[in-house]
C-alpha cells in the first residue's frame, strides 16, 4: 500500500491517494492535450475532482484567465485570480504575489520506520476567507496493519455552508446499507463503504461527524459532476462535465460549450483535436459526502483498512472520544488519538475502552 499526500498549486491541497493492487483512491478526470477544455476548467483542475474537502458558498465566484469565463462553483479551493492559470515568473514575481501561492503548509511530518507515518497539513489559505476559517488534515498510516487514519478540522464562516468530504475511485463503491439496493444513491448514517480495483480494496469506516450521510455518485452522465453552477445556484444546481473524446470530435452543438472552446482557443477553432492524454483509471467516480451544519469546526474522521480484495472488514473499528481528544481504536491495535485543537494546547483526558 502506498498512501500519498499531495500539495500543489492546483486547487487540491491536502488531497490523498491510495494504491494497493489497483487504484483505490484516485485523482479523477484528465486534462486536454493543451490543457484548457470545459472538463478541465469545471472539473479536472478543481477540488471536486480530488480527495479533499468542499465548503459550498453559493455566492462564491470562480473564473478562467482574466475573468473571461465564469466557472462552475464546485465548493472547493479558491480560483479567483488570473495568475492561477500561469506560473511564477521569477523570484521577485513570487515575492510580489506570495499570497496567491501560499496555499498550504505541512506543519508536522514524522515517522518511525515500520511503525507509523504521520503528517499534519494546513490548507486554510487555499480557500476563500469569505467561507472558511480553518481546514487542517492529519493522517496516520500504520504499515503493519495497512490502516490509514484521517482527521480533518473544518471551520466555516457560516453554519449554512454545506461541507463534503470526498473520496474518488475507479469502480462504484459498496455501502454497508446497500442490502441488495446497489442503485441507491444516498445513505443516512451509513458506517462503512468500500472501493475495489484489481486485487485490492479499501474499506472506509466513517467515524465523525456522528450525524452524517454518504452519497454514491458516478457512472455515465454523473462521472465528472460539479455540485454548483456558475451563476449563484445552490448545491445541486451543477452539471456533469464529461471528458472530450480522445480521438477528437466536432465542436458540440450546445452554445455554452461552443463558447467555452472558442474562448479558450479562438474563433477559428472549429474541431476538438485528438487528445494525447494517457488512459487513466477514472472510468467512474464516487464521492463520499458528509454534510453537517456547524461553524464551530466539527471534525471529520475516518479509518481505512487497505488490503487484498476480500481481506478487509474482519476487525472492529470504533470511535474514541475524550476531553479535547477524539480518535479511533482498531481491534488488535493500534489506538490513535487526535487533539481537537492544534492552535491552543489544552489538557486532555481520554477513557480507554475495556
Amino acid at each position: 500500500m502506498r498512501p500519498l499526500s499531495r500539495q500543489a498549486p492546483a486547487p487540491r491541497s491536502k488531497s490523498i491517494a491510495a494504491l494497493h493492487g489497483g487504484y483505490l483512491a484516485i485523482d479523477s478526470g484528465a486534462d486536454y492535450t493543451d490543457t484548457e477544455s470545459p472538463h478541465y476548467l469545471n472539473y479536472y483542475r478543481r477540488t471536486v475532482a480530488h480527495n479533499s474537502v468542499l465548503v459550498y458558498d453559493p455566492g462564491e465566484k470562480f473564473f478562467w484567465s482574466s475573468n473571461l469565463l465564469p466557472a462552475a462553483n464546485d465548493g472547493g479551493q479558491r480560483m479567483d485570480s488570473s495568475r492561477y492559470w500561469n506560473t511564477v515568473r521569477n523570484l521577485e514575481d513570487f515575492r510580489n504575489t506570495r499570497d496567491l501561492w501560499d496555499l498550504g503548509s505541512m506543519r508536522v511530518v514524522d515517522f518511525v520506520p515500520g511503525q507509523y507515518h504521520y503528517a499534519l497539513g494546513d490548507a486554510s489559505n487555499a480557500y476563500s476567507r469569505e467561507k472558511l476559517k480553518t481546514f487542517t488534515r492529519e493522517i496516520v498510516y500504520v504499515p503493519a496493519q495497512d490502516l490509514l487514519f484521517v482527521f480533518d478540522r473544518v471551520v466555516s464562516t457560516h453554519p449554512s455552508f454545506k461541507k463534503a468530504w470526498l473520496l474518488h475511485g475507479v469502480n462504484p463503491p459498496s455501502v454497508d446499507q446497500d442490502r441488495g439496493q446497489e442503485k441507491s444513491k444516498d445513505f443516512r448514517q451509513a458506517s462503512t463503504f468500500c472501493f475495489r480495483d484489481g486485487s485490492g480494496e479499501v474499506l472506509v469506516h466513517s467515524l465523525l461527524p456522528r450525524e452524517r450521510g454518504i452519497t454514491r455518485r458516478g457512472g455515465p452522465g454523473a462521472d465528472f459532476y460539479a455540485p454548483g453552477d456558475d451563476h449563484g445556484g445552490g448545491w445541486g444546481s451543477g452539471e456533469n462535465w464529461p471528458l472530450e473524446p480522445p480521438e477528437g470530435a466536432p465542436l458540440p452543438e450546445d452554445s455554452k460549450a461552443r463558447h467555452m472552446w472558442k474562448t479558450f482557443w479562438g474563433e477559428d477553432f472549429d474541431r476538438i483535436l485528438g487528445s494525447n492524454r494517457k488512459k487513466r483509471g477514472a472510468r467512474s467516480l464516487a464521492d463520499r459526502s458528509i454534510p453537517f451544519r456547524s461553524s464551530r469546526g466539527r471534525p471529520i474522521s475516518s479509518c481505512s483498512e487497505i488490503g487484498d480484495r476480500g481481506k478487509t472488514g474482519n476487525r472492529r473499528t470504533e470511535l474514541v472520544a475524550g476531553d479535547n481528544f477524539v480518535g479511533a481504536a482498531s481491534e488488535g491495535g493500534p489506538f490513535v488519538l487526535f487533539g481537537t485543537s492544534v492552535l491552543v494546547p489544552a489538557p486532555a483526558r481520554c477513557p480507554c475502552p475495556t
